[in-house]
């Protein structure tokens, strides 16, 4: 799966053209990371082409129902989010992913009915689906992610 970059309010239009035969984007909003202005009115206008992944990090609930209902499938939530938010989340979808870090929260994740991860190891916790953008490909229930910022956890 292909990876597109919100920056500075802007998709480049070279990566929107390399996306033209894809039914499926995983869209990374820098902005969002980098100082918690989020992309909306872009992942509206990305979703009416493909089925979007969103990577925005939301840690509040009206940022998640603002991002799902400006088109995202699945979003990709900040790593720390505490217990009673994550299921306030997952109360309200089951589209929630979470960038992998530690067995045991992701034990918790599961627990609570999570499905998604974002990683760049193997996940050795079952899951339905793990966005994986390490080396090589794992197959089965992995999804290549191509192009994916390495600094993108740096902050």
């Amino acid at each position: 799966m292909k990876c597109i970059e919100i920056k500075r309010d802007y998709i480049s239009v070279a990566s929107a053209k390399s996306l033209i035969k894809e039914s499926e984007v995983f869209v990374i909003d820098i902005d969002a990371y980098t100082n918690g202005n989020f992309n909306f009115d872009k992942y509206t206008y990305l979703s009416n082409f493909f089925e979007i992944t969103v990577m925005n990090g939301s840690k509040k609930l009206n940022d998640l129902v603002d991002t799902l209902i400006a088109g995202a499938l699945h979003v990709v939530v900040s790593d720390d989010v505490g217990e009673k938010a994550m299921r306030s989340f997952l109360d309200l979808t089951e589209n929630i992913v979470l960038p992998f870090s530690d067995v045991e929260g992701a034990l918790a994740f599961t627990g609570m009915g999570g499905k998604y991860f974002l990683s760049g190891i193997p996940v050795p916790v079952k899951s339905e689906r793990i966005y994986y953008y390490g080396p090589g490909d794992p197959g089965g229930n992995y999804v290549k992610l191509e192009n994916f910022p390495e600094n993108i956890w740096k902050k």
